[in-house]
């Protein structure tokens, strides 16, 4: 089976990151930050990957043109996210099959790139591969705000539980209560009032006789324009990548599949290997170099790699111990189901046993009567 890799997090500036400096990174190139005046690059050339293809920004339908310079949008996003703690951008970064062609995979990268970009999303993607080909991946980052002609729209909007007259309740922003003012639509927010456990409009508050609220906020609610960020969107990515990577293995005539479960969630008796990352490959490369300059005897230096040697080894072993007991399950059940034909035979050869002798011996009819029996020895059935 193939390999299925899938990372997907958040950048923020809680934890020191740039846009801008991520957008330099999966494109091998130099641009500024204007809201910092700091210029990252990128362009010089990487020691353990290289930038097989820059996909550029794929944009969804309705986004400004402008946005497909990379500089002008992630400037953009950094201006819009002004927060010292704000969430800038996601970041996916995903394996690519090495059982397809250079080609078949850049035309997988282009259509996940599209897949995201068909939800709202800005994507910008670029192909990286280790630098002795063993490692081609998909970088993409993208905004987390849905946009339009005029630009990123908000995260979220307040809404407020208003009531009408007639006792219609309904969830509204500011702008769509406004909105329904201007129409002639009468609505009042709810409020808590003091000597009253319900929400009440200043209206019903006057006809019960409560006069004092309980603070000043009326009910209200945060609803989140683009549901990127609930917890089952990731599962859902995985799900329909994993799907985009079979129907490409599929379509080039490879049996081989992959799988976005875990081992535990497909039932497999198997130990996960540790993931080892860039910087681990990179030094067990630069050792196994140095080992076949000296002509000594490869050993793992990095525990990731040593553990990984372990439990590969680990699964092997239980994986051979695994068939053998499936074998021996295997051997006995033929074994049983022989001994019961063989059995089932024997009882329908077996002579007719007549009653009048005592259920004894051979029966009537036979060449031997009882007499024959005792001579002959004790009955082998």
């Amino acid at each position: 089976m193939a390999e299925f890799h899938m990372n997907v997090s958040v950048v923020g500036r809680t934890d020191g990151a740039s846009s801008v400096a991520g957008a330099a990174y999966i494109s091998r190139s130099a641009i500024v930050d204007e809201r910092t005046g700091v210029r990252y690059d990128y362009s010089r050339i990487h020691p353990h990957e290289v930038l097989v293809a820059d996909l550029g920004v794929t944009l969804p339908e309705g986004a400004p043109a402008r946005w497909r310079d990379r500089t002008v949008l992630w400037n953009e996003v950094e201006a819009t996210e002004a927060g010292p703690r704000a969430q800038l951008c996601r970041r996916v970064e995903l394996a690519l099959p090495r059982e397809l062609s250079r080609d078949q995979q850049l035309a997988l990268a282009r259509r996940i790139a599209a897949y995201y970009a068909s939800q709202g999303m800005v994507v910008d993607a670029c192909v990286h591969d280790a630098v002795d080909g063993h490692n081609p991946h998909l970088h993409m980052l993208m905004p987390l705000r849905a946009c339009d002609a005029g630009g990123f729209k908000p995260k979220s909007v307040k809404e407020y539980r208003v009531k009408s007259p007639g006792g219609e309740e309904r969830w509204l922003s500011p702008m769509e209560l406004k909105r329904a003012k201007s129409a002639g639509q009468s609505y009042e927010k709810v409020f808590r009032w003091q000597g009253s456990d319900k929400w009440l409009t200043p209206t019903e508050a006057k006809a019960a006789g409560l006069t004092k609220r309980k603070g000043r906020s009326p009910e209200s609610r945060t609803r989140y324009l683009v549901d990127w960020n609930e917890r089952t969107k990731a599962e859902t990515w995985r799900r329909d990548v994993a799907r985009m990577c079979n129907d490409a293995l599929e379509a080039a005539g490879k049996s081989e599949r992959v799988d976005h479960r875990s081992y535990a969630r497909r039932k497999v008796d198997r130990i996960p290997t540790v993931h080892e990352g860039p910087s681990g490959y990179a030094r067990e490369r630069r050792h196994r170099e140095w080992c076949e300059r000296h002509r000594r005897p490869y050993r793992p230096v990095t525990w990731k790699r040593i553990r990984n040697r372990r439990i590969r080894r680990r699964n092997k072993f239980w994986i051979r111990l695994i068939r053998e007991v499936l074998y021996q399950m295997r051997r006995q059940r033929e074994r049983d189901r022989w001994k019961q034909e063989r059995a089932r035979r024997r009882r329908s050869q077996q002579p007719y046993r007549a009653r009048a002798w005592g259920g004894r011996g051979y029966g009537y009819g036979t060449s031997r009567g009882r007499q024959g029996r005792s001579q002959a020895g004790p009955s082998l059935w």
